[in-house]
């Protein structure tokens, strides 16, 4: 471990701070609500139980290092002298706020986070009016407005009814034009409170269970992050997750966050404010992003036969091509041995499941490709020998699910200029040789037209406002008041930038070896000129690491940060 001794933390922390500075974020106002429900500390059996979910079979007992372990109760006495004097400073505001618990996890990423905790309250939920059908749980996730359908676990309520009440009431507030009314053990959504779901608004009438995210008092922090960082750098770290605990980010109303704005010449001593003229472009920006994205991830196989897109769209027609193939014998009970079935047998597989997951979002591992081949012979045989043209085909919805699937493979243009799609098929075949044509000139249309839209978002220097941006500013004023100087943020996130992958960059993103030479040259290209680092990645809350050490410096001039 790169951390000093425990001494060297005392002495660190006393004495060396500078008087406050005026730091726009969490100067008289640390937290965002002091609502004491939207935190939650979890005793023994809790935090075994929530390891479990959370981490599933990596939670072994070796997973978290014992609250003894040198490295634990170095992280601890951090966290007590930081909360000591954000306590000692705001008492009101931090009244209801527990202390923070530090816990390392055995994991060789170097990350560190807080996390929130699904909690059961005593009531039920129904929506009235509704004659949707029943759930068993569903939580209410404040941050994105929305509720979704949630398995059984939760960490049951330590509030009383009546707080549980208030929580409520709290948590509801992002819901504009959403009221509740309270009957016994239930709570009755009016009008207004058509949450969000995946399957649609209202697509659920009740539920049995309610639940809420809590923001647990865990900061957790991995062994690898440790042994990466040195101890300031490690401090860092835990004030831009305590800005996240303080202010419990994960139930923070969406309102105040995820907007966009234009970055100036210099950073002001206000939080950004949202332009509204900025609104429509950044929803074309956004889907532009995660275009992007998506085709980034797709990797190729060397000699494949089938483009790798494909593999994923085999994925949701294969059953039905068994289906399809083996009707009559299904019908009559027999056994079905023709090549869609053992195509279906395939992707059935649980050990060949598990070795391709993740393809072709994740390359192929060099261990697997022999699964792939057999993937490709079973995928050329099955549609070979299916015809669009069978009745029993028909009716049997594959041509009505391949109508459905192709345009998101091959776009809307390539399939009007075929008039009706599936006519000009007569075998299953025909539409793969199709979309392994067409796909490609789809493909780079799309891509010339996600990076037009990119390229725009850079040159008019936006910026969206995260979370994870305010954590990171307010974490500045923390390492001030410890005594530490400031630019360590700057530093960490440039040392991470080097640790990280330099050919997994998104679009516009700076390599941590260019973004070091920047911020040695004050952000000046070299003739001098000023260089503005775009955010990069608009799909993660984290912006790119070089746009994060570029934007803290700025915070630092602006509010004139000293150690």
């Amino acid at each position: 471990m790169k951390m000093l001794c425990m001494a060297a933390l005392v002495l660190a922390a006393s004495g060396c701070a500078e008087p406050p500075s005026n730091l726009k974020h969490n100067l008289k106002q640390p937290v965002n609500s002091t609502d004491s429900g939207q935190w939650r500390v979890l005793n023994e059996d809790e935090l075994r139980r929530f390891a479990q979910a959370m981490f599933g079979a990596d939670a072994s007992p070796s997973l978290i290092l014992a609250d003894d372990q040198p490295e634990v109760q170095k992280l601890q006495g951090w966290l007590d002298r930081m909360d000591a004097a954000l306590r000692a400073r705001y008492p009101d505001q931090l009244r209801w706020a527990p202390k923070p618990q530090a816990k390392v996890l055995n994991q060789p990423e170097v990350n560190a986070m807080v996390s929130a905790v699904p909690a059961c309250l005593d009531f039920a939920l129904r929506f009235e009016g509704s004659s949707g059908p029943a759930a068993n749980s569903v939580l209410l996730d404040r941050r994105v407005r929305d509720m979704k359908v949630f398995g059984d676990f939760c960490i049951e309520t330590d509030l009383t009814h009546d707080q549980q009440k208030s929580l409520l009431s709290w948590w509801l507030q992002p819901y504009r034009g959403c009221t509740i009314r309270f009957e016994e053990q239930t709570v009755i959504a009016e009008k207004g409170c058509d949450f969000y779901l995946a399957a649609g608004p209202g697509s659920i009438g009740s539920a049995s269970k309610l639940m809420v995210a809590q923001t647990s008092s865990i900061v957790w922090v991995n062994s690898g992050l440790l042994q990466q960082l040195d101890e300031h750098e490690v401090v860092s770290v835990l004030a831009h997750e305590l800005s996240h605990y303080y202010m419990s980010h994960g139930n923070a109303d969406p309102g105040l966050y995820y907007f966009f704005y234009q970055l100036g010449p210099h950073n002001s001593q206000q939080k950004p404010a949202p332009d509204p003229s900025l609104a429509a472009f950044g929803e074309k920006l956004w889907k532009a992003s995660q275009q992007k994205a998506d085709l980034m991830n797709l990797h190729a196989v060397e000699g494949q036969a089938w483009h790798s897109i494909l593999f994923e769209f085999t994925k949701y027609t294969s059953k039905l091509f068994y289906e399809a193939e083996c009707r009559k014998e299904i019908f009559d009970g027999r056994p079905c041995e023709k090549p869609c079935y053992h195509l279906k047998q395939f992707f059935d597989d649980p050990l060949i499941s598990s070795q391709l997951a993740g393809f072709p979002a994740v390359p192929l591992k060099a261990d697997n490709l022999m699964h792939y081949r057999r993937y490709e012979e079973l995928l050329t045989s099955c549609t070979s020998e299916l015809f669009l043209t069978e009745k029993a085909f028909a009716e049997g919805g594959v041509a009505r699910w391949l109508l459905e699937l192709m345009p998101s493979y091959v776009g809307d243009g390539a399939l009007a200029a075929l008039g009706i799609p599936l006519a000009q098929f007569q075998k299953v075949r025909d539409v793969y040789d199709f979309i392994q044509t067409e796909y490609p000139k789809t493909r780079a249309s799309q891509e010339a037209e996600a990076h037009q839209v990119l390229q725009e978002a850079i040159d008019r220097q936006l910026v969206y406002y995260t979370t994870e941006q305010e954590a990171d500013e307010q974490s500045l004023e923390m390492l001030h008041e410890m005594g530490i100087d400031p630019k360590t943020a700057i530093t960490t996130q440039l040392k991470i930038a080097r640790l990280s992958d330099p050919l997994d960059l998104a679009y516009g993103e700076v390599s941590g070896e260019d973004c070091e030479r920047l911020y040695q040259n004050h952000w000046q290209d070299p003739s001098g000129g000023r260089v503005m680092i775009p955010v990069a990645d608009w799909q993660d809350d984290h912006h790119s690491h070089c746009f994060r050490a570029f934007n803290m410096d700025r915070e630092i001039q602006a509010h004139d940060l000293k150690r």
